[in-house]
């Protein structure tokens, strides 16, 4: 084995990206060579490969496992390749774990240091290559949902688009963003209306075109994952016939659900819908409905839902507060029955969005 790598020594971060990726490589090699998984978005070909099945497995669950969403990827350009490390805590470490700094860069590399999560991210512009080094085997339930996303946030950001949490529902590819802070009811609402026909791009994290040439034009939308997570206390947890979650006792207070959205609801995910109105929900109400509201007030529910769960580049902040300040933004106060929010919803892009 290697000697372990020290942030404390004299070392340049790409030196230390450097001995990551030969360590890795290493370690894929005593576990027989490691696996691989290819997916295109949006023009980029994005190749994973990892040391461990059980890594991969997940990030195909919720990336490959779109319909459509593993095309013809030897023509697609940019090609970036990411590569996921698993090595137990107490084994050689590749990092010092008193390392203060969150990110440390130079001109070719830039390293991010979670220590709650045991990870780090290496991120290289220059040769599209990043990757994950996950120092233990407990993967939080977040990132089963969502794989990658900070890495993914960079590859596509990249391109001109910018990821934006929030989930989407539309008729004949006019829809609309719905986006919140956790527990407000979006991943319900999203359920509900996709039990009434309606299509997404996805749940969770989603990726924002850059924007319109033509003025008055709707944003259009990507999908990336085919995730929604449903608390147990959620209306549509029993309906979306979902097991209760298997969690790790370092993760015991996320209680979510994972639902794998086309093949619960074959047909239910599109690749891009236009976006015509964010809306923000509010839970607790006796009837569904749908108010206009302050683009300020939209932009606090979107940004930092947005933004908080990754570093986040000036460009993006830029973006999506653009697409805010375009687009049409409502209140949609939710009730406890989920047919009759998503009905309200239906309603509103048949007279709305035409």
């Amino acid at each position: 084995m290697t000697a372990p790598i020290y942030v404390g020594s004299a070392r340049r971060p790409w030196e230390y990206a450097e001995s990551l990726r030969e360590r890795g490589a290493m370690i894929a090699s005593d576990t027989g060579g490691g696996q691989q998984a290819d997916f295109f978005v949006a023009g980029v070909r994005v190749t994973v490969r990892t040391t461990a099945a059980a890594s991969l497995g997940f990030v195909i669950e919720a990336l490959v496992g779109r319909d459509g969403f593993v095309e013809d990827v030897s023509t697609a350009a940019p090609t970036w390749t990411i590569d996921i490390v698993n090595h137990l805590l107490d084994e050689a470490l590749p990092f010092e774990w008193a390392w203060t700094d969150n990110v440390v860069a130079d001109e070719r590399v830039e390293l991010r240091c979670d220590q709650h999560n045991r990870t780090i991210t290496v991120l290289c512009n220059a040769e599209r290559w990043a990757l994950l080094w996950r120092a233990g085997l407990s993967i939080p339930p977040w990132e089963r949902a969502a794989p990658l996303r900070p890495i993914l946030d960079n590859v596509f950001g990249s391109t001109g688009l910018t990821m934006v949490h929030g989930g989407t529902l539309g008729i004949d590819g006019r829809a609309v963003l719905i986006s919140a802070i956790g527990g407000s009811g979006k991943s319900t609402c999203v359920v509900g209306g996709i039990r009434r026909g309606m299509t997404t791009v996805g749940d969770d994290f989603i990726l924002l075109d850059p924007p319109p040439v033509e003025p008055n034009t709707a944003s259009t939308v990507r999908g990336l994952y085919q995730t929604a997570r449903l608390h147990r206390s959620s209306p549509a947890w029993s309906l979306a016939d979902v097991e209760p979650p298997d969690i790790h006792e370092q993760w015991r207070d996320d209680d979510k659900s994972l639902v794998l959205v086309n093949k619960r609801y074959p047909g239910a995910l599109v690749d891009a819908q236009q976006i015509h109105a964010i809306v923000v929900p509010e839970v607790g109400h006796d009837a569904p409905s749908l108010a206009p509201m302050g683009r300020m007030d939209a932009l606090r529910a979107v940004l930092p839902s947005s933004f908080v769960l990754a570093d986040r580049r000036p460009e993006s902040f830029y973006r999506i507060t653009e697409f805010v300040r375009s687009t049409p933004t409502y209140r949609l106060r939710l009730c406890s029955n989920i047919e009759r929010n998503a009905e309200a919803i239906e309603h509103f892009l048949a007279a709305e969005c035409t």
